[in-house]
């Protein structure tokens, strides 16, 4: 999961602050990128990579972890009796700090 107050700062080697090189503007970040060697912008590629594969595992986690609490919640349901009350999950609402995370790291 991510924090809100959590941001992509760039390598040491970009030389450059992490609020800088998020509010750069395109022409700025070419200038950057253009000083820096090839290895140096795969190996940066590579860690922004493997990030967002973190972030959509993460995402593939939490949600399946959303699912069972509902199933969970059904099948609790199911075991009260059934007769005409709610075996459906209606009424199931994921906790908010979990849809929080899947909408940051999605961004």
């Amino acid at each position: 999961m991510t924090s809100s107050s959590s941001a992509i700062s760039p390598p040491a080697e970009f030389a450059i602050s992490g609020t800088a090189f998020a509010s750069a503007s395109p022409e700025a970040l070419a200038k950057i990128l253009d000083t820096l060697d090839l290895a140096s912008l795969e190996q940066e590629h590579a860690r922004l990579e493997r990030a967002i594969q973190q972030l959509v595992q993460s995402n593939k986690e939490i949600a399946e972890f959303i699912e069972q609490e509902q199933q969970d919640l059904i099948e609790f349901q199911k075991s009260q009796g059934g007769g005409g009350g709610d075996t459906n999950g209606e009424g199931f609402e994921p906790d908010p700090e979990f849809v929080l995370a899947i909408e940051e790291n999605k961004v």
